[in-house]
């Protein structure tokens, strides 16, 4: 038999000419609900259908800037609306015996997601690691159009390098510069719900929105200490800042605290939840690590979320 076709993916072109270039775990489903029915006394089905399906697309990326920044909309945190522009997964064409077809010839892939929204579920920052940020992109019907499909013959336009990496930054609870010692990592989780529907009989959901979240800090610290000070219920949380280091191109540094060029997290409503020990670990041999959770709330009337998303911020570590 002949060599199959192989493909690579290039990258996802968001709406206003976007684009995540360096992407992991990315996976676009059909997510088809199988309708099965059986004959009375059969013991293999006589009927096979699609009940419905829930596409989806979920990828990881360190280009976290580009993804804060296009997610401004429901409660300026989480979502991006995509309802009227595409978004686009390019594949690119392997050959064989060769490397990658040109961009300009007409033999590429395209998954093309046609309505749909984008909500990010996590960031994470490890020392020593970069950062990144899980996505996940839900297409919905227009009563025309398939929400996601496959088009073939096409040309892919050129993107851009990648010009984002991030890594862990310092953490700061209860403010005055209150700043966890030694952390190794956070994680942030906005523990969202999608409130995706179909109705009328329709195989595809029209309707695809924020429904609850549940936003929770959680850091990884030496400091056994914070036993004494958090206790086992914990202490109400009155401010929280976690920031994310810009890594600069071709040094092996990051760029300088005072660039305003980080990304910080930010909760400053008084009080804006309650933080406490998760557990306490390590061996003879090892070293003692801690884990805190911040549990997230709003405190006033009208806002809809806690957190405050800066993508270019100073770092300041005052005492």
């Amino acid at each position: 038999m002949a060599t199959i076709a192989r493909y690579v993916l290039h990258g996802i072109l968001l709406p206003g000419a976007t684009w995540v270039t360096e992407l992991a775990d990315v996976t676009a489903a059909a997510n088809v609900e199988l309708l099965t029915g059986y004959a009375g006394g059969a013991v293999t089905p006589s009927f096979r259908g699609a009940q419905g399906a829930r596409p989806d697309v979920t990828f990881s990326t360190p280009q976290i800037k580009t993804i804060l920044d296009q997610c401004t909309d429901g409660d300026g945190v989480s979502m991006a609306d995509y309802n009227e522009a595409n978004v686009d997964l390019y594949y690119r064409l392997a050959t064989a015996f060769g490397s990658r077809g040109a961009i300009t010839d007409a033999e590429h892939l395209v998954v093309r997601a046609r309505r749909s929204m984008m909500i990010w579920t996590q960031l994470e920052a490890k020392q020593g690691q970069p950062a990144s940020i899980q996505c996940r992109i839900i297409p919905t019907f227009d009563g025309t159009n398939i929400p996601i499909v496959g088009i073939g013959s096409q040309t892919i336009p050129a993107n851009l390098n990648v010009a984002e990496q991030f890594t862990l930054g310092p953490v700061e609870l209860q403010g005055s510069g209150a700043w966890i010692d030694g952390v190794q990592g956070w994680t942030f989780a906005q523990g969202l719900e999608p409130d995706v529907d179909a109705s009328d009989g329709d195989i595809y959901a029209s309707h695809a929105g924020l429904g609850r979240g549940d936003p929770i800090l959680t850091i990884d610290t030496p400091d056994v200490g914070l036993w004494e000070e958090y206790g086992v219920t914990g202490v109400a949380l009155t401010a929280l800042a976690a920031h994310l280091r810009k890594r600069n191109v071709d040094l092996a540094a990051n760029h300088a605290d005072a660039t305003e060029c980080h990304i910080k997290l930010s909760a400053t409503d008084d009080p804006c939840g309650f933080v406490h020990v998760v557990d306490s670990k390590g061996g003879v041999a090892d070293k003692a690590t801690l884990g805190l959770r911040c549990a997230l709330r709003r405190s006033v009337v009208g806002t809809t979320h806690p957190l405050t998303v800066a993508t270019a911020s100073a770092i300041a570590l005052t005492e």
